[in-house]
C-alpha cells in the first residue's frame, strides 16, 4: 500500500462520530471531517464486515475513539483508512467508471481534498 501524503494532516486524529446522511457517511475527527460517498468495509483483525452484513453498524461505530494512523492507496480503486489498533475502513470505488467522490476531507483552514 502507498501512503497518501495529501491526507497526512489527519494522522493522529481521533474519530469522534459516525453519521449516516442521505447516501453519505460522515466521519467527524477531532481535527476535521471525512465524507465517504461509498460505505466502507470494516476490517477488524482478520474479519471483514460488508455494509449488508449483520452487525455492520455496530462494528463501524466501534471505531469511534480510535486514532487514524494513516490513509493508504491500494491499487487505483481502493483507499484504506487505518487506525492505531490495526483495524481499518476500506473504501473501494465502483469500477463502472462513474465519477463518484469516494472520499472528501475537510479540515478548517485547509483546502478540501477529494478522491
Amino acid at each position: 500500500m502507498e501512503r497518501l501524503e495529501v491526507f497526512k494532516m489527519i494522522e493522529g486524529a481521533t474519530l469522534r462520530t459516525v453519521t449516516f446522511d442521505e447516501g453519505y457517511l460522515l466521519l467527524e475527527l477531532d481535527s476535521g471531517g471525512i465524507t465517504l460517498g461509498i460505505l466502507p468495509v470494516v476490517q477488524i483483525n482478520d474479519d471483514y464486515y460488508l455494509p449488508e452484513s449483520e452487525g455492520y453498524r455496530h462494528r463501524l461505530f466501534s471505531q469511534i475513539g480510535k486514532s487514524v494512523s494513516g490513509i493508504f492507496a491500494q491499487g487505483e480503486q481502493t483507499t484504506v483508512i487505518c487506525f492505531d489498533d490495526d483495524s481499518s475502513l476500506i473504501v473501494t470505488r465502483d469500477e463502472s467508471g462513474e465519477p463518484i467522490e469516494a472520499l472528501a476531507l475537510e479540515k478548517p483552514g485547509e483546502p478540501i481534498v477529494v478522491w
